[in-house]
Order: C-alpha cells, then structure tokens, then sequence
C-alpha cells in the first residue's frame, strides 16, 4: 500500500469559516489569493489589465478569492526606486497573491506575487536543462525582455573571471577565462591576448588600423603604411616564388605584339624563297635560334615609346575591348592579368 501524502491544500474558505465562528476572533483578510482581471473601463482596449497612475505606477484589477470581490491593486516589484523598477506583463487570468494593509480592501491592496499554474505553467525546460530538477537558477520570461541600466553593467563568472560588460562611455568588453578579450565601442574595436603579447586594432577616432604582435608592428593610417620589425621582413605570394608567376594583362598584349613585329620582321629577310620547316623552327623554336627573336621582343615590349609598337597595341586593345569569359586561371583580356603556369 503506498504511504499515504501528508501534504493538504491550503484553503482559505475553510479557515475563515472556522475563525468567523469564533467570538473575539479578528474577521479581517489579511493575504488572499487573486486572479487577474480585464479592465472593462478601457473602452476598445478589452483584453488590457493595466492602467498606469502617475503616482502609484500600474494598476491592476484582481478578482480576490474565495471573497469574490474584485479591487484595484498596486504591484509591487523586486526593483523599485527612482527611475527603476522591474516588470512583467500581467494578463488576465494570471494568478497573484495579494495583501491587505490593516486588513482593509480600500486601503489599497498590493500583489506581492505571482503564482505558476494549469494557465501559467512551470516551465519544464531552460536552456536544454530540466527546470524541474531544483538544481539550477534561471529567470526565464515569455514577452520580449529589456534589461537597462543607468551605469556600469555587467555579467562576470566569479569561477573563471569571464566577463561580459558595458562601461559608462559605452564600450563593451568581452574576456575569457585566461583574460583574452575583444571590446568595442565608440573609438573603434580591439582584439588583445591575455598577456598583452599582441593586439589587433581599429582606432575610429585618430583614423588607424593595426596590428601588433611582440616586436613587430604594422600600421595603416588610410596613407601611409608603416611596417616595423626587429628582424627580416620578407614578402611573398602565397608561398609561390613571385618572380614570372604573374603578369598583367596589358604586358601579355605587348609581349604578344611585339613577338609578332620582329617574327614578321625574320619572314621578311626569308624573302621569296619556299619557306620549309625546319627553316620556320629557328624561327618560333624557344630552344633554338627563336630565342633571339623573343629576347628582341621582350626588349621591345619594354620600350613604351615606339611608335609602331603603341599604335599596334592600340589596335589590338580596341579589338579585343570585350572581356573574354573568366575562369580562376585565365582572368581574361582587360581583367586584373593572367596567371602564368
């Protein structure tokens, strides 16, 4: 047979049945319970259960039980004072306990609490945790929720020393455990680590970017670009040998243009004569005599001012104005340059 449950049912209709009884006993109602009750004086606002006095703050109808008289209730919060308070929705319905000053409904009453229950129930579970297990803390509201304050605010574990705070210029800091930390506010944004080793920064207000790690600085101020190390400074291009891995499109065209001058150039002192093959290989062929043929056109390439030179790849330029479909390797004609493989 299972134990039999000790625990009963306040009932406040019973007790005050039995102390009515009783001569010299003290009639009044002291704490009562109460539900929430809409505003019927709130023409087309029927679902509200809230008015706001300018000196009492909100005011809400509550319906006491088991008296069954409804009154008008000032709330009170955790939070009160001058300019501060804290807030949340009540709705009809809601259950509250209310108290009576001296016992007095007109004096006014005050909901000191609210109560979970088949209509506002416990949550069951709080952040993927079950609230029912009375083994963690948590304020949980179901309205959007404001939290403001007039100074310093700030949520810091007292185990780790990770923090989250908002000073009174309105910087906000963010640290972890081993004390690296991230703020940003109205002068820009930093990102240092715990021992001040390095820092990433953006000064909005003097206009400056940087980066600092240990002896060796760079520095960006939107015109100049100040670079400061104790050793080498070395400069590649994703750990590719920069030197002939790249070029620009315009120096492909001009190499391009001036190859074909100087091979027409050899054709032309081949004459008449039937041109062979192997007479045409000195000519194109890198590995032998066209080698000559391509440092002369490398070097003409590089004379800007030639005449012949400037009007050919101003032809050529016109002709090919179009951009030429792009993949990653080939950016194409008039594109940032090619990549030379």
């Amino acid at each position: 047979m299972a134990p039999k449950n000790k625990r009963h049912v306040f009932d406040p209709a019973l007790i005050q049945d039995i102390m009515t009884g009783i001569p010299g006993s003290d009639g009044r109602i002291w704490v009562s319970y109460g539900t929430v009750e809409l505003d019927e004086n709130l023409e087309g606002e029927e679902d509200r259960a809230l008015t706001f006095d300018e000196d009492a703050g909100p005011l809400v109808e509550v319906r006491l039980q088991p008296s069954d008289k409804v009154v008008t209730c000032r709330v009170a919060t955790p939070v009160s004072g001058v300019l501060q308070s804290q807030w949340v929705p009540l709705v009809g319905g809601d259950e509250v306990v209310v108290v009576l000053p001296m016992g007095q409904e007109q004096s006014p009453p005050v909901v000191i609490a609210r109560l979970n229950n088949a209509l506002d129930k416990f949550p069951e579970k709080v952040a993927g945790k079950d609230a029912r297990q009375n083994n963690i803390a948590f304020t949980r509201t179901q309205t959007p929720t404001i939290i403001e304050a007039g100074s310093l605010y700030m949520i810091r574990s007292a185990q780790t020393g990770a923090l989250i705070g908002i000073d009174e210029e309105g910087n906000v800091t963010v640290r972890d455990g081993n004390s690296t930390g991230f703020q940003f506010g109205p002068s820009g944004f930093a990102v240092q680590d715990a021992d001040g080793t390095g820092q990433i920064t953006l000064n909005t207000e003097e206009s400056y970017a940087s980066i600092w790690w240990q002896s060796t600085v760079l520095k960006l101020d939107g015109t100049d670009i100040n670079l400061a190390a104790s050793g080498n400074v070395a400069i590649g291009s994703a750990g590719n040998t920069p030197v002939l891995h790249g070029m620009a499109s315009e120096q492909a065209v001009n190499l391009l243009v001036s190859y074909t001058q100087v091979l027409a150039a050899a054709l032309n002192l081949i004459g008449p004569t039937p041109l062979t093959g192997s007479g045409l290989a000195t000519v194109v062929d890198p590995a032998g005599a066209g080698m000559a043929l391509i440092t002369a056109a490398i070097a003409l390439a590089g004379s800007n001012g030639a005449p012949t030179l400037t009007a050919a790849l101003a032809a050529l330029t016109a002709a090919l104005q179009g951009p030429a479909p792009t993949t990653p390797l080939t950016p194409g004609v008039g594109c940032a340059g090619f990549i030379v493989s």
